[in-house]
């Protein structure tokens, strides 16, 4: 049935791969059910664990600081093909996958930023998690990470940041990064992860992605 639709002879793992850049072929009801599986091939499941509650400097995005993280096992039969982690941010109001983070070095300053990778686990499967990037947003809330195509990309972007730094500084902070960090002030959090440097550096990349990404 498989090479009958698709005509590829492929691992679970890359099945899985593929068939997580489909999500409506899928049943899901993520936060009320603890599985997802593909209507086709429904011998691959998707297991949620229990989530517990959590911060990360990007939870200060979103109007309600509230963060869960939990454990998504991606399963072939009763085979684990891999796991990754999954969240709901927005006090659950969205789920996604965790990020990963970047580190920039500008001017002697130690700098991070959060960020999916399109060709890797964790940006297929915020690809599932939001039904193709339609729900990446909640409420009013910003989107505190930069979605790259792939590894080129984010490399391309870096060294334009450590090649225009006056630009990054001379942009404004907006409204959500200036919040996340009042936020997380009278909270008594503390990160090494500037949301004033995540705030600029994103209005950085939509000004660079403009010119620099495929339509």
């Amino acid at each position: 049935m498989w090479k009958q639709r698709f005509g590829l002879d492929l691992s679970p793992i890359e099945r899985m791969k593929l068939l997580l850049l489909k999500p409506n072929d899928w049943f899901k009801d993520i936060g009320n059910k603890p599985y997802a599986y593909h209507k086709e091939f429904p011998e691959f499941r998707i297991e949620f664990s229990k989530a517990t509650e959590f911060w990360e400097v990007f939870s200060f995005f979103f109007t309600n600081e509230k963060s869960f993280l939990g454990n998504a096992t991606f399963k072939y039969h009763s085979t684990t093909l891999f796991e990754l982690e999954y969240m709901y941010c927005d006090e659950m109001r969205i789920s996604l996958s965790v990020p990963n983070t970047e580190y920039l070095r500008l001017n002697d300053s130690e700098n991070w930023y959060y960020y999916f990778d399109l060709n890797e686990l964790n940006g297929k499967f915020l690809y599932f998690m939001t039904n193709g990037f339609s729900f990446l947003k909640s409420r009013s809330s910003g989107f505190p990470f930069i979605i790259f195509e792939n590894k080129l990309q984010r490399k391309l972007f870096n060294n334009y940041v450590a090649e225009n730094q006056k630009l990054l500084e001379d942009i404004k902070p907006g409204f959500h990064g200036e919040h996340a960090k009042k936020s997380m002030k009278q909270q008594g959090k503390d990160s090494v992860i500037d949301p004033v440097f995540i705030d600029k550096l994103l209005q950085l990349y939509e000004k660079w992605a403009a010119h620099n990404t495929r339509s």
